[in-house]
């Protein structure tokens, strides 16, 4: 790494210190921790600045080395095993409410909700849909498969909702758009159930065009997925805005 290298990635870590603070404060749920947190990982970030060799962005770099920290220090870490069905998980996520609240309440509920979530749960979260790391990049930090990640993240998304829907729902953003043009070929159709097990994937752009072309056929023509999958797409769009994180 040049000089001039060097001192722009040394730069770079500065300009990444909000969004390690955010991730550590919503990690340890302690204003004081997250700031040692942080610290630690800005050290280590100098110290090894030029193992990072410009291989995706800085930030990303920094977060794998807060997360890996914050794993290595957490000595009663969860280990939780998911035993809901799908069923149970889409209930209490309010899957079939139409419920809204005024949008300016929303961030601060979302912020709300995720304290009350798992560790594992609030890892995921936060690496996927807060800081917007790639599927790939985040399952490599949590040390899971990309399949295995996505799942966890589907029912982590799913149990967000339901920390929400214990308060005010959050309404749908007026600038998505759910209708579907009709297709031009049969297309097997798609239960609801099915449309909920692949709902992450669908709003991730992950899927197949044909099977995307099958959950625009169902959600074009049933109302209760039609709303469920507005308001999930709502918190996804939310989520890279809340706050730097809780102070205590």
């Amino acid at each position: 790494m040049s000089p001039e290298e060097r001192s722009d990635a040394l730069t770079s870590l500065a300009e990444a210190r909000p969004a390690l603070l955010r991730v550590a404060r919503y990690l340890s749920l302690d204003a004081s921790k997250a700031e040692d947190l942080v610290q630690a990982t800005l050290l280590s970030g100098i110290e090894h600045i030029d193992s990072w060799q410009g291989h995706g962005p800085i930030r990303n770099w920094l977060i794998r080395i807060l997360t890996n920290q914050h794993r290595r220090g957490s000595r009663n870490r969860e280990s939780t095993v998911d035993t809901e069905t799908w069923e149970q998980l889409a209930s209490d996520a309010g899957w079939g409410s139409d419920a809204g609240v005024d949008r300016s309440e929303q961030i601060a509920q979302v912020q709300q909700a995720i304290l009350h979530l798992s560790e594992q749960d609030r890892e995921l979260l936060l690496l996927r849909d807060v800081e917007e790391l790639e599927g790939s990049e985040a399952a490599g930090i949590l040390g899971l498969t990309l399949s295995a990640m996505k799942s966890r993240l589907h029912r982590a998304r799913l149990r967000l909702l339901a920390a929400i829907e214990k308060g005010p729902a959050i309404p749908p953003l007026s600038n998505l758009q759910w209708t579907a043009e009709p297709p031009t070929t049969p297309v097997p159709a798609m239960t609801c159930m099915e449309v909920l097990q692949c709902l992450a994937d669908y709003l991730d752009a992950t899927l197949s065009p044909q099977a995307v072309s099958v959950v625009d056929a169902h959600l074009s023509t049933c109302n209760r997925c039609h709303l469920f999958s507005t308001r999930y797409a709502s918190l996804l769009a939310q989520l890279p805005r809340i706050p730097v994180g809780p102070k205590s």
